[in-house]
């Protein structure tokens, strides 16, 4: 798979109230701009689509096994492992993406695109976990 760009994901866990920031130096981002027409005009928005490339079905842990997905319907999450597997994120829908590496401790709401569903893709010859944002 193409790389084009480095992401950081920050993951908000509810029970300790904080969020955790993890740094791919790895990723396939691609940005498309949505235009419809509305009673008020025209109407704008962006949407990102961004690929981790993982490896094969040790990217995710057992109980996303079956290959769930999420949506802004639906509450399940996952997991992404990294490090050759040794660490791993939670991704989930309403986290954020920052488009390169990021410092910041919580996410710049106003630099950072919120996650609206994500999914997995682990046939073929580049697996990888599909993350939509906007």
């Amino acid at each position: 798979m193409r790389t084009n760009k480095s992401i950081t994901l920050y993951h908000y866990d509810g029970e300790s109230e904080r969020f955790s920031r993890v740094y791919f130096p790895r990723a396939s981002v691609h940005k498309a701009v949505l235009a419809a027409v509305s009673e008020g005009g025209l109407v704008m928005d962006s949407l990102v689509k961004i690929r981790i490339p993982i490896a094969g079905k040790a990217g995710l842990n057992s109980s996303t096994a079956g290959l769930n997905s999420g949506t802004a319907a639906s509450d399940s999450a996952t997991d992404i492992f990294y490090n050759d597997g040794a660490d791993s994120v939670e991704v989930d829908v309403g986290d954020y993406v920052f488009i390169g590496k990021s410092e910041f401790s919580k996410p710049d709401r106003a630099c950072c695109h919120k996650v609206l569903g994500f999914s997995h893709n682990l046939r073929g010859a580049n697996p990888h976990v599909r993350i939509e944002a906007k």
